[in-house]
């Protein structure tokens, strides 16, 4: 395939298998011993499933939630999962908590730096309430959602043969005309994506901070479920190259190739990408040897989203697509 007049950008999927998700440890794994866990966390179903680790001699711990937004709004892209991360840094924020909540393609995710197992019940407390109140008409939280969907309107994502993947990266982009979402639209995504089978959390700290995030948790009075997320259907688009316009992305005469690959699991995404973007390595020597221009640049990172990691190549115009894919797969 030949690139025509300008950058163009080739986005090309190929699914080694299918998706599965990935399953949550529900007991704190402390570097290989075990925490005694109080009765109500341990395989509580009510709870969200919690996963610790105890580092002795750090300054302070930490605290953090990740939601799946998956199925939510999908069609307005990252939109959800920005203005829910939005909506419970506010809230937190207005209970004196000092948090960051980052927002992305699927999901978005809150941390907390604790500094002793005091702070770390609190703010146990504070997430829940934040997470889980019904989102309110002129709540003063609003103000911060319509900045951060504003800001993402801004930043719409270049194609639609793109969302495979923004979808496997994570990354944040728009989508839709860029319209500041109400109240009432707000609160459905908060209610179908906040809840059991959707939320994990996470402590890390001495052993004392990590107790009393497992122990607060496990106080909580029962959380509402949520609908699990189902791995998205595959679509005609998994098999096939796609090709869009980039003029000013790539540099004039070239072309960027992007390939994402389903894994069965996500420890298998991981830990096939340092080989994969080993400039030394297989895949990179293989390309090294193709016959032609050379790739001006190998990128890949593994990814948790949907078990795919995608690799990212540019390189000078040239009918090198079916070589590359090769040399990928052989790799």
């Amino acid at each position: 395939m030949s690139v025509g007049r300008g950058a163009k950008i080739l986005a090309v999927a190929f699914v080694a298998t299918g998706c599965a998700a990935s399953r949550t440890p529900t007991g704190p794994a402390i570097d290989g011993r075990r925490l005694p866990t109080p009765a109500a966390a341990a395989g509580d179903v009510d709870r969200p499933s919690l996963v610790s680790v105890v580092r002795d001699g750090d300054g302070a711990g930490a605290v953090a939630v990740a939601v799946t937004t998956a199925g939510v709004a999908e069609d307005l892209g990252a939109l959800a999962a920005v203005a829910l991360a939005a909506l419970v840094q506010e809230r937190l924020a207005a209970r004196g908590v000092d948090a960051t909540a980052t927002g992305g393609w699927n999901g978005w995710r809150v941390r907390a730096i604790v500094a002793s197992s005091a702070a770390a019940e609190r703010i146990v407390l504070a997430l829940r309430e934040a997470m889980l109140a019904p989102v309110l008409a002129g709540e003063p939280a609003l103000s911060a959602v319509e900045r951060k969907a504003a800001a993402l309107a801004r930043r719409p994502l270049p194609d639609p043969s793109l969302v495979g993947v923004a979808r496997c990266t994570g990354e944040a982009y728009g989508l839709g005309d860029g319209a500041l979402p109400t109240f009432t639209e707000l609160e459905s995504w908060r209610a179908a994506a906040i809840g059991i089978g959707r939320i994990a959390v996470a402590a890390a700290g001495d052993e004392a901070i990590v107790r009393a995030v497992g122990e607060s948790l496990a106080r909580t009075r029962p959380w509402p479920r949520a609908i699990p997320p189902s791995t998205p259907a595959r679509s005609g688009d998994d098999d096939r190259a796609l090709v869009y316009e980039a003029s000013g992305e790539v540099a004039p005469g070239s072309a960027r190739i992007v390939v994402t690959a389903r894994t069965a699991t996500p420890a298998r995404a991981v830990a096939v990408a340092p080989g994969l973007g080993n400039p030394r390595g297989a895949l990179a020597l293989r390309l090294a040897a193709l016959d032609g221009p050379r790739c001006a640049r190998l990128k890949l990172r593994s990814c948790l989203r949907r078990e795919r990691q995608p690799a990212r190549m540019e390189m000078p115009e040239g009918r090198l697509v079916d070589r590359v894919v090769n040399a990928m797969t052989v790799a």
